[in-house]
């Protein structure tokens, strides 16, 4: 079983590093010198001498009450409920704060939770006076974090090794082995996309079946990449909510441009995307190039319309129409009409993504491939120059993204509005949601070549 532990603190005290340093993943979770820039419970693994922990970053406590703050309070409060230790983290820089003694009371209150504190950014202090300044807090277990990673681990490993009750640690475990879930060919993996505001944190929440991300009516509110995990008939899946994505302008911060940058980079990992849009704002051009990123991507593609309950019942025919006019070009893509807030629609949408294996490792052999290429061409053909262009053979090139080499005479001066006519029969013939893409090779004379060489 594995140990939870929760990193508890005020603003801007290092919660975020420590996180990264604990799962050995520098870009896990996002630093900022912004104050509340982490808002939501972030979940990260690590393994130490074979054993397993669980780290949760949380947002800044902050007791000045307000609606985001309460909500960031919360995310905050449950992660210390469900942790079997507490590190708690300081700022020495700032001395001892109002803030740091009223957590302090609040987590002494808590039964049976073991709390250490951490001193952070102790360099260049006198030590003595900030064991004797923070010592007040009541804490038995204190540790000084210099900003030295290799002196941060050690200490970590020292408190882990206590925690597990082992006497005997083997000097070639001794990094700390980070365990990325989503390397995990047994997952299936799905990641919600979509502009600020457009319901992604509420969907999120109701898969869970709790407020696991923060929901609230401001945009930017989620910050960071939110993983949730499901089990359903004997299959793993895994939900990761996003910040919204918008278009980046001169004055955009560097903050959410690493954002965007971030979720851009990592979609190529996930099985599923769910292009999440605003059902009263339709689809906009920023959704448009969206989607066209995450087709040349090869992922299988979602569009998901929330916020379904805000449209009349007498224009959502129309508006149907008008999505489908839309997205004439690309018409095996999926699209959903959901409430986030009251659960209409997401029961199909999940039957869906629940039977993604069904057809996500689609098995066809070249002699069957190439002849479904033959009864395609025999409907229409391409001539080049007057003569018929044919395809010799086809097989499978690679299954992420699904790639088809096709291999013929003249291939290469097949035009593009034929290889979509290709693609998109091949899709209706296979009966498949997935993006296909077609890779063209000339087939020689094996007789030419031995001639030539000789």
């Amino acid at each position: 079983m594995s140990i939870k532990i929760a990193l508890i603190g005020a603003t801007n005290v290092g919660k975020s590093t420590f996180f990264n340093l604990l799962t050995n993943r520098e870009d896990f979770a996002l630093i900022s010198n912004y104050p509340n820039f982490t808002r939501d419970r972030k979940y990260g693994f690590g393994i130490l001498n074979k054993k397993k922990y669980v780290v949760i970053d949380t947002g800044p406590i902050d007791f000045i009450q307000n609606g985001l703050n309460n909500k960031i309070n919360a995310q905050s409060f449950l992660a210390i409920q469900e942790s079997d230790l507490i590190f708690f983290i300081v700022d020495a820089q700032l001395d001892l704060t109002n803030t740091d003694k009223m957590i302090a009371n609040y987590l002494k209150k808590i039964p049976n939770k073991k709390i250490y504190l951490f001193i952070s950014k102790i360099n260049n202090l006198n030590v003595d006076l900030i064991f004797k300044n923070f010592g007040r807090l009541g804490f038995k277990n204190i540790y000084l974090l210099y900003q030295s990673k290799l002196r941060m681990r050690k200490i970590f490993k020292k408190i882990l090794i206590n925690e597990f009750k082992e006497t005997f640690f083997e000097r070639k475990n001794f990094l700390i082995k980070k365990k990325n879930i989503l390397e995990s060919n047994l997952l299936t993996k799905i990641i919600i996309v979509g502009k600020q505001n457009v319901g992604k944190s509420t969907f999120t929440n109701f898969i869970y079946g709790g407020e696991r991300v923060i929901v609230y009516d401001l945009p930017g509110t989620t910050r960071d990449l939110i993983s949730i995990y499901k089990n359903r008939k004997n299959f793993s899946y895994v939900f990761t909510d996003t910040p919204g994505i918008r278009k980046i302008k001169k004055n955009t911060d560097q903050i959410e441009k690493k954002n965007i940058f971030n979720i851009l980079k990592k979609i190529k990992k996930y099985n599923i995307i769910l292009l999440m849009i605003d059902s009263e704002q339709g689809i906009t051009n920023q959704d448009l190039s969206l989607l066209q990123f995450i087709i040349k991507q090869g992922n299988l593609v979602i569009i998901v319309f929330n916020k379904w309950d805000k449209i009349k019942k007498k224009y959502r025919k129309d508006y149907k129409r008008k999505v489908e006019f839309k997205l004439k070009f690309i018409f095996y893509i999926k699209v959903y009409y959901i409430s986030s807030v009251f659960g209409n629609g997401i029961k199909k949408l999940l039957s869906f993504i629940y039977n993604f294996q069904k057809f996500s490792n689609i098995k066809i052999n070249s002699s069957n491939l190439t002849k479904i290429f033959f009864s395609i061409q025999k409907k229409h053909s391409f001539f080049y120059k007057k003569r018929r262009i044919k395809i010799k053979y086809a097989h499978i090139g690679k299954m992420y993204p699904l790639t088809i080499i096709i291999h013929g005479n003249k291939v290469e001066k097949i035009s593009d509005v034929y290889k979509r006519y290709l693609t998109n029969s091949l899709i209706k013939v296979l009966n498949i949601n997935i993006p296909v893409f077609l890779e063209f090779k000339n087939s020689q004379n094996p007789f030419l070549i031995d001639f030539k060489k000789k």
